[in-house]
């Protein structure tokens, strides 16, 4: 593997008794599409929330950029640059696409009491975020919807304004919980090349949480399998695929 994003050494969460995650070890390549797989309780959202903060885990550590964020809360992590997206997208629906997009702005000088004051520097904060919206949306094909309200877009393009919406927080690690949830397979697949579009383009790491194997294993760069809270294989996808370990888990 290239160099490494994010390194996950010897996590464990459980719940109760039970343990999710288990002395998991994970290097994340900087900017690679990593594949997370595993059949339903294997621990694969659990690890997403862990990294995101959602969780705190009861053991290991998360290393990001070089930066120990284990227990951090969601909005540090954030601003360090790590995003998330869910199973079930939950844009403002009553809000246009741009909206949802303006909205994720992040340090615009008009919102503290002595920025106010200072009308050019919020003005052309604005003008600077309208432009990267714009280009934004013609990068995940959503441009001709910037005037329709959230709440009109189909599932797939509801997953679209999820990953714009995300790019407009400048984060530079992106972890998606089943993004091709729901979605036919044409559609599908154009998401996965915006994936790899952002990817080139912003040298953006991906995290993905995914089950529709049959679609997402050609356009992923590194696969991670999960079976009962532990990792039990990693390498390229045919690498995964040829291993006994990947057919035991999910064609037996």
């Amino acid at each position: 593997m290239t160099s490494v994003i994010l390194r996950i050494s010897h996590l464990s969460k459980r719940f109760g008794n039970m343990y999710v995650l288990q002395d998991v070890n994970m290097d994340i390549p900087f900017s690679k599409i990593v594949l997370l797989i595993g059949p339903n309780g294997s621990g694969k959202t659990t690890m997403i929330n862990c990294i995101s903060g959602v969780h705190i885990p009861d053991s290991g550590n998360i290393i990001f950029n070089n930066i120990d964020i284990t227990g951090k809360s969601p909005h540090e992590i954030v601003k360090l640059g790590i995003g998330r997206s869910f199973q079930i997208p939950l844009p403002f629906k009553k809000m246009s696409v741009a909206e949802n997009l303006l909205i994720s702005g992040q340090n615009n000088p008009g919102e503290n009491f002595l920025g106010c004051f200072k009308s050019n520097d919020w003005k052309n904060y604005e003008k600077t975020l309208l432009r990267k919206m714009f280009n934004i949306l013609k990068i995940v094909g959503l441009e001709e919807k910037v005037d329709s309200e959230a709440g009109d877009l189909s599932g797939g393009q509801l997953k679209l304004l999820e990953l714009a919406r995300l790019l407009m927080l400048d984060v530079k690690f992106i972890m998606l919980d089943e993004p091709l949830g729901g979605v036919n397979p044409f559609l599908a697949t154009e998401i996965l090349n915006y994936i790899k579009k952002i990817r080139d383009e912003f040298k953006t790491t991906f995290l993905i949480v995914e089950h529709r194997l049959d679609i997402v294993m050609d356009h992923v760069d590194y696969v991670y399998l999960l079976s009962k809270g532990t990792v039990v294989a990693v390498g390229t996808p045919k690498d995964i695929a040829k291993k006994d370990v990947f057919y035991e888990t999910f064609i037996s």
